[in-house]
């Protein structure tokens, strides 16, 4: 049985749907709670709980069911197509069996034909797909069709969302702007924080909220690092051990000031191109200087040059290259081949300035025993000498008796005479 269910109620309603309806709307409709209104809206209709308004809105629906088309044309070659909402003209014009559909706008999803859609804008979705289903597309397509590039893009299958313009969170009154991510929509994850002009920072494990007073642990593991810029210059900040929902206060452990100069473990110093929490530097002139304060040290003791020089005499040098680069030669130690007294923990590496201590030790011995034999032949050419000069008395006293007893000797023979 046929039947031509609307809203409009009285006579009068009646009467001014036959003035505007040149073919009355749901002409030769059957199914059940329906509302149509305008110039052929549902005429071919045989499903159920359907509203069309507008000249032609589900002009061609014959047993889909449940749709909403507000619109001139909207919906115009629906068949069996559910569950579908078209609000503007022309929205959802070539929908034919495509259910669960939401176009809004002027000619929104006027091509598409799938199912799950939701366009919104003027001409949304325009092209794009035409038999694609789960897609989301906002966008006012002025600029001609296709719309190559939405403003917003998405797929609802594979939670995929695209964003083609520039995005600005505000912060409202609010003490920051915050973006948080996370794989199940729980208090965990990553966040992109701004709190103050030139302030920006991304951090995972941990969320950023002045008003609670500053970083709060949010990740179970205790762990949470953080990254960002700000009027210090861009640094890296990670923390152990906080409870999930405490305050910590994070550690440098990579800080660029504006500069250039850079920190490790440490705040950068001006003028000074990289610090690190050890005291090694690079100075501005291209030296790197190693940590050697005695504020750093413990159980110093003097090397002996027993130790020195027997260390000395283990070291192996030899001439190499480096797997990577087979063009460039060195000459050195090998880190697993050193004496005890120069080997690293893990026998990997090497310290040049404990080499170099060992070196001037040697040195240092060496020279102690070049002291003692210059001393030693010293002393001996002073005795030398001295000896020289006995000898030369003795023989300016043995020349002077010798011309006495000559002068005596003539003085007898001029007396014998």
């Amino acid at each position: 049985m046929k039947t031509n269910k609307t809203n409009v109620a009285g006579s009068c309603a009646v009467a001014l749907l036959v003035v505007l309806a040149s073919a009355p709307a749901g002409a030769a409709t059957e199914g059940s709670s329906n509302n149509f209104f305008g110039t052929g809206a549902g005429a071919s209709n045989s499903g159920d709980a359907n509203s069309f308004f507008g000249a032609y809105a589900g002009v061609g629906n014959t047993t889909g069911h449940s749709n909403t088309f507000l619109g001139y044309g909207t919906g115009y070659y629906n068949t069996t197509g559910y569950y579908n909402t078209f609000l503007g003209r022309y929205a959802g014009f070539s929908n034919t069996t495509g259910y669960s559909n939401t176009f809004l706008g002027h000619s929104a999803g006027l091509t598409t034909t799938g199912s799950g859609n939701v366009f919104i804008g003027y001409a949304a979705g325009y092209g794009f797909s035409d038999t694609g289903s789960n897609k989301l597309y906002i966008d006012n397509c002025y600029d001609g069709f296709p719309c190559t590039s939405p403003l917003i893009y998405g797929e609802f299958d594979n939670h995929l969302l695209e964003i083609n313009g520039e995005v600005g969170i505000a912060a409202n009154g609010a003490s920051k702007s915050q973006l948080h991510f996370s794989l199940d929509g729980s208090d965990v994850g990553g966040w992109l924080t701004s709190v103050l002009d030139n302030n920006f920072f991304v951090s995972s494990g941990a969320a950023y909220d002045a008003t609670a007073g500053g970083w709060i642990q949010k990740a179970a593991d205790g762990k949470a690092v953080m990254a960002g810029s700000g009027g210090a210059g861009y640094r890296v900040f990670t923390n152990t051990g906080a409870v999930v929902g405490n305050n910590f206060a994070p550690a440098v452990r990579l800080h660029i000031d504006y500069g250039g100069n850079v920190g490790i473990n440490t705040v950068a110093v001006a003028g000074v191109p990289i610090s690190t929490a050890t005291g090694a530097l690079l100075t501005a002139g291209g030296s790197w200087q190693s940590s050697s304060s005695r504020e750093r040290k413990e159980h110093i003791q003097a090397l002996s040059g027993a130790q020195a020089l027997q260390a000395l005499a283990e070291l192996r040098p030899v001439t190499y290259n480096y797997k990577v680069d087979a063009e460039e030669k060195h000459v050195g130690f090998i880190a697993e081949d050193v004496p005890e007294l120069l080997a690293s923990k893990d026998r990997k590496s090497l310290s040049a300035l404990d080499i170099v201590a060992v070196l001037t030790k040697a040195v240092q011995e060496q020279q102690q025993v070049v002291d003692e034999q210059k001393h030693t032949l010293e002393k001996k050419s002073r005795m030398v000498h001295e000896q020289k000069q006995a000898l030369e008395t003795l023989a300016a006293t043995v020349a002077r008796l010798e011309a006495e007893m000559n002068q005596l000797k003539r003085r007898d023979v001029v007396a014998q005479r």
